[in-house]
């Protein structure tokens, strides 16, 4: 007789591994019905449901999903955000990450070609990933929600502390997207005046986000393709951040080339990128960016 097991092995890992689009997808409809943004007091499911045209029953299924998930509670007959979902999902708080979510969910069809990829080493020949394509508003938006949730403080906290940092006067943010890094570097040191590098409609974002951090007069920006493209002269540094080494490895020489002549004598360039050090198995983050991005070179600390 075959017994049934007396113990058994702990699935709680793999359960949330394999739940992880459904709960994706839950989210996701919640933000895109600005759900969060509406449950900033207690509110019934069924006034909910009538404010954002939905069908009451699933409306209050998926309240409780969300409640199971600690983004909102049950209050006074109602369901109100928890403090996480205020600090992250309501439009109106610094660290909203609205288009993080949705830029994840339109990444869906680019992994369901994984096992192509898997077999044949690149994507198919379907016109998607063209880097003139990839640096789109969503793109910045959801790099810019990334950042400020704490990659942008730690980052410019330990390029703060560089001596080099701290004499500078002009900095070259090459490839700067949203332009946030640039914003506070110019924060941190008040002699700086920073420039901002990157595609032309990626440009006329950042001047959205220098802006709005009132930084007009000591951040600007200046459009162009650094493939291509002159970074002026005089930088007393040049910062790139997730960018530079998109790049395959035979064409990185011109650019490289292209910096050293942009800065001064004993000028710094500080490289902010993911790179392999031991082993990825430790950096999950890191392990999908490399799969997401199937083309994209590896690189190590020695290379």
């Amino acid at each position: 007789m075959k017994e049934i097991p007396a113990s058994r092995p702990g699935f709680e890992p793999i359960n949330q591994i394999i739940r992880g689009y459904q709960l994706t997808q839950v989210l996701s409809t919640a933000m895109r019905y600005g759900i969060f943004s509406r449950l900033d007091k207690p509110k019934s499911a069924s006034i909910l449901a009538e404010e954002i045209s939905t069908e009451p029953t699933i409306t209050e299924k998926l309240l409780e999903v969300l409640v199971s998930l600690d983004l909102i509670s049950k209050a006074d007959g109602g369901y109100v955000n928890t403090n996480l979902a205020r600090s992250f999902f309501v439009k109106d708080s610094v660290f909203y990450q609205g288009d993080v979510i949705d830029f994840i969910v339109d990444s869906y069809p680019l992994w369901s070609e994984l096992d192509y990829a898997l077999k044949n080493g690149q994507l198919d020949n379907s016109g998607k990933g063209k880097r003139e394509d990839t640096f789109d508003r969503r793109f910045i938006m959801a790099s810019a929600e990334a950042s400020i949730r704490g990659a942008l403080q730690d980052t410019v906290e330990v390029i703060a502390g560089l001596p080099e940092f701290k004499d500078a006067k002009r900095l070259l943010d090459l490839g700067g997207g949203h332009g946030l890094y640039s914003i506070a570097f110019a924060q941190r040191n008040l002699s700086l005046q920073a420039v901002v590098f990157d595609l032309p409609p990626v440009v006329e974002m950042s001047r959205g986000f220098i802006k709005d951090y009132e930084m007009e007069t000591r951040v600007s920006v200046m459009a162009g393709d650094y493939l291509k493209d002159d970074l002026g002269s005089g930088y007393d540094l040049i910062f790139t951040s997730h960018s530079l080494f998109y790049q395959p490895r035979e064409a990185l020489e011109a650019p490289l080339r292209k910096i050293y002549r942009a800065l001064k004598e004993k000028g710094t360039l500080v490289i902010n990128h993911w790179v392999r050090q031991k082993d990825i198995g430790g950096h999950i983050q890191f392990g999908e960016y490399l799969l997401l991005h199937f083309d994209c070179p590896l690189f190590r600390l020695t290379d």
